[in-house]
């Protein structure tokens, strides 16, 4: 163990004197010193041998053993147990004792040491504790380990058995109230489990001052830990913009610019958009997408099994969502359908298959076809953003992160997802390989199970099967599909090109711009990103030592008129976080254990194996990821992080964390890395920010290198789909190709078809194709953006029309096929983005709806405005003004002045752009 993490240690997880709304920077360093002994001697990692537990045990006659122990010495099962628990008249063998003061929320912990046999499943009951004729009533305590509100806001309980020679902690809180009476109180809880039965004696002085916040504005009491059981913005009536509130007219269902027929059979069969083209705005002419109704076809060695439907009940029609109940049937088949739909456009279809009679099944596969009488777009199924012009014949795969794609034109498609009851959410990007999805029995059937897509005219006939199989009867299977319905809601451009970024990567730097500097520049928006001195430990921004700094800067930024965004996700966990060894201790609920020993486990970040503090500390159970050295004034302390389960408790953790950012801060919004968030969260987090903040603002940056076996190889885009109704935008980054043609930035860099707004990261991106799809890079990482908002600013892009090159009628097009031109329309003037898709030089006229722009060729002036001033300045300039040739990069948009008359050619260079003005004379 570092001495510099130490000091990270003591301010973290042990009682300190030290005020945490002090500046880290006046800390006394011998007042962390005089810890640092204690932390490295940790009296939790001095452990008793087997032989010496087995003496012990057996001296008590009891195969298992109870110990109450402090929130500030957390037990951690795979270091082993404590020796201090058998020493010193094992004071607290069935017993615990401490000091809470009023409205805390007080947590505590039993360790359950099995010597001599298994115990489980695990319970604990609770009876009042009492202080002469005051109480502190049962319901009033809850055992955080053994269950509590999942991430859907529903109650569970966990089955925990702890094996012969096992450790497991159990975590405790009791909820005091705020006219909690002061005094001693006593009483018990019970722990059992099978044959076993043990009482623990309670303790607990309530003293001192009323704590109002429960104790959380002091993460050492772990107050904390009650996050986890958060319902906090969970409200299906809750609708909030740019949504509307779900409509249903019989089977037909109303959202946002859009509808979703049903069946009789209960699914899918119409989808009308009302976008337009460009998802500019919403119309009143509606594009039919699916051309055929979503349907089961059951195949048997005698043919076909005819499904009739039988009813379709509606059991839930609010605001928000919509729920129905479907059934068909047929000879020797059952269908039922259970489905959802929420106001974002997600559907999810659960369709249970029973057989009720032995079957020789052939085929159940479901079928439907979409239009394509205009250009149709797919990606997903080893596919990247691309055209559908040819037949598509994919299959299951566990090697690769495939079970879904999208499809569709651009104002109007779905991404259809295939699950069944075994589905779980696999690790993103560099983690895949520790978690892998699981095949879906129904769908996948042992690798017969597939997807095609065959082109037939004006339609896409695409068809899930699944191959033959026997059935006896009474088995079911579970078909479920799950659909997001595309666009989600239009690009607004005003919110975009308004938007100005700053944006650094980690680490604490003296030449990070100030904020002085940052208005000066046109800066709007600050993201912090983790290893900041405002936000230093990665997933855990309200760190006790940095928050004071949080909200001073926050402060200071907008006096400024310049808002303030974190780094905030929950794909890795800080060691820092004093809930550590409590989320550790769950058995893999919150913390992922890795498929082999800790020590074993090889990642992208940690190439030669965990970090030996994590090992030495917590031991086993986890897989080690993203790793930061500390500066500035935490003076070399090691921030190491570990990968969290997907959909756990920990995202009711974070929507608590959220919340008390906000109100503690004032921030502005949060910066996504990779992330295991899932939808609902996501909804619940939007709410949130929109209740405190009507303009916050969530991006979220992609990482295209899920794109190798490794990763699984598929789209990040694509991946992240459905949590993408509540971005603002999307920023792309590491391998991302931006020598990709022109189909591939519409689809897997824009966000364009989904409603989103773009920036591109990976080496500055390529700013003079990006401006044809609306994007430039972000300022302080691989960018400067300076010199297009400057010319964004003097056209007036605000309140202009984008007319992408992928509308039909788009006004202005290239007469060179390898050139796609973008037009911004306002009165009286137009902004022209051209790009050059060629691998060499190329030139091109203009063929110009002058009508569509309201100008009179003869009286107007095309000027091609001078680019490059800031970048210039920039110390990079000389090494990266060239587009580089291999990536197709450069983080710098530059072109001379010039002058052009309509009918003239304009060259434009390899991978450059090239901007026009338009205006009447």
């Amino acid at each position: 163990m570092t001495q510099a993490h130490l000091k990270l240690f003591t301010i973290t997880l042990c009682a300190s004197s030290l005020s945490y709304a002090e500046d880290m920077e006046n800390v006394p360093v011998d007042d962390m010193r005089a810890q640092q002994q204690a932390i490295e001697n940790s009296i939790m990692i001095d452990v008793a041998s087997p032989a010496e537990l087995e003496k012990f045990s057996a001296k008590l006659q009891r195969p298992i053993l109870t110990f109450g122990e402090d929130r500030s010495n957390g037990i951690r099962p795979f270091i082993g147990t404590p020796k201090h628990w058998l020493a010193d008249g094992h004071k607290q063998l069935d017993s615990f004792s401490g000091v809470a003061q009023p409205g805390e929320f007080y947590v505590f912990q039993v360790g359950v040491v099995a010597v001599g046999d298994e115990i489980g499943p695990l319970q604990a009951s609770f009876e009042d504790l009492s202080s002469g004729d005051s109480k502190i009533t049962a319901n009033k305590f809850r055992c955080i380990s053994l269950g509590g509100t999942n991430l859907d806001g529903e109650k569970f309980t966990k089955d925990i058995t702890v094996a012969k020679g096992g450790l497991q902690a159990l975590w405790f809180g009791i909820d005091l109230p705020k006219d909690q009476t002061i005094g001693s109180y006593t009483g018990q809880l019970v722990i059992s489990g099978g044959k076993y039965k043990f009482p623990v004696q309670l303790n607990i002085d309530v003293k001192g001052d009323v704590l109002e916040d429960h104790g959380d504005s002091d993460s050492r009491r772990l107050s904390r830990l009650r996050w986890l059981d958060s319902t906090l913005a969970h409200d299906d009536d809750d609708v909030f913009a740019p949504y509307t509130p779900l409509v249903r007219k019989d089977k037909r269902i109303d959202l946002l610019g859009k509808s979703l027929t049903l069946g009789e059979n209960g699914l899918p069969a119409g989808f009308d958009s009302y976008f337009t083209e460009g998802n500019i705005k919403i119309g009143k002419q509606a594009t039919s997408f699916l051309s055929s109704p979503f349907h089961f076809v059951i195949a048997t060695k005698d043919g076909e099994i005819k499904l009739q439907p039988e009813s379709l009940d509606f059991t839930k029609d609010k605001q928000g969502r919509i729920e129905w109940t479907a059934s068909s049937a047929g000879d020797g088949i059952k269908l039922r359908t259970e489905a959802f739909m929420e106001f974002d456009g997600f559907l999810r279809c659960k369709n249970y298959i029973t057989a009720t009679r032995d079957l020789q099944i052939e085929d159940i596969r479901l079928e439907t076809s979409t239009d394509a009488s205009k250009p149709t777009y797919m990606n997903g199924l080893t596919f990247e953003g691309k055209r559908v012009n040819e037949d598509i014949n994919w299959k299951w795969d566990p090697r690769y992160n495939q079970d879904s794609f999208w499809i569709g034109h651009v104002n109007a498609g779905f991404r259809l997802q295939l699950k069944d009851q075994n589905f779980r959410a696999s690790l993103p990007n560099i983690y895949f390989k520790l978690q892998k999805l699981v095949m879906p029995e129904s769908w996948s059937n042992d690798g017969k199970g597939g997807i095609t897509m065959q082109r037939k005219g004006d339609k896409i006939n695409i068809t899930a099967y699944s191959g033959p199989r026997s059935m006896k009867a009474g088995k079911e299977l579970l078909y479920q599909f799950d659909m997001n319905l595309t666009p989600f809601h239009t690009v607004d451009t005003d919110k975009h090109f308004s938007t100005r970024y700053y944006h650094t990567g980690p680490g604490i730097r003296s030449n990070d711009w100030t904020i002085e500097q940052m208005k000066e520049a046109g800066v709007n928006v600050r993201n912090i990103h983790h290893n900041k001195l405002e936000n230093p430990t990665i997933n855990y921004p309200y760190f006790d030592a940095s928050l004071p700094h949080l909200k001073e800067y926050v402060k200071k930024a907008h006096a400024a008129g310049i808002k303030v965004k974190l780094y905030y996700t929950t794909r890795e966990i800080t060691n820092n976080m004093p809930e550590l060894f409590a989320f550790h201790s769950m058995n893999g609920e919150i913390i992922l254990p890795g498929p082999t020993a800790a020590k074993d486990v090889r990642t992208g970040t940690n190439r030669n194996g965990p970090h030996e503090w994590l090992l030495g500390t917590i031991g086993d159970g986890f897989i080690p990821a993203w790793r930061e050295t500390l500066r500035g004034p935490y003076n070399g302390l090691l921030d190491l992080s570990i990968i969290t389960t997907p959909d756990s408790r920990l995202d009711n953790f974070y929507i608590e964390g959220l919340n008390y950012l906000i109100k503690e801060a004032n921030i502005d919004g949060i910066y996504i890395d990779g992330t295991t968030l899932d939808r609902k969260t996501l909804q619940r987090v939007r709410r949130l920010l929109l209740a405190n903040n009507p303009d916050s603002r969530i991006d979220m940056h992609l990482w295209r290198g899920s794109y190798s076996i490794p990763s699984g190889y598929n789209s990040a885009m694509l991946n992240s789909l459905y949590r993408m109704p509540y971005y603002d935008r999307v920023w792309p980054g590491e391998g991302y190709r931006y020598h990709a043609d022109a189909d591939n930035y519409l689809i897997e860099i824009s966000g364009t078809h989904l409603g989103l707004a773009g920036e591109m990261l990976r080496g500055g991106g390529n700013p003079g194709r990006g401006m044809v799809f609306g994007m430039t890079n972000r300022l302080g990482w691989h960018g400067e953006p300076r010199d297009v908002w400057k010319v964004w600013d003097e056209f007036g892009i605000i309140g202009s029309e984008m007319f992408g090159w992928w509308r039909a009628d788009c006004p202005v097009k290239s007469s060179n096929d390898k050139i796609y031109a973008t037009a911004y329309l306002k009165d009286g003037a137009a902004l022209i983005a051209l790009g050059n898709w060629s691998e060499e030089d190329e030139s091109t006229t203009l063929d110009i709806d002058w009508k569509a722009l309201g100008l009179d060729p003869k009286q107007v002036t095309i000027e091609a405005p001078e680019i490059g001033e800031y970048a210039k300045q920039n110390h990079h300039f000389e090494k990266k003004k060239e587009v580089n040739r291999k990536e197709c990069n450069t983080p710098f948009y530059l072109q001379d002045a010039a002058s052009y008359q309509p009918n003239d050619a304009i060259n434009i260079p390899y991978g450059r752009g090239k901007l026009l003005i338009i205006k009447q004379k």
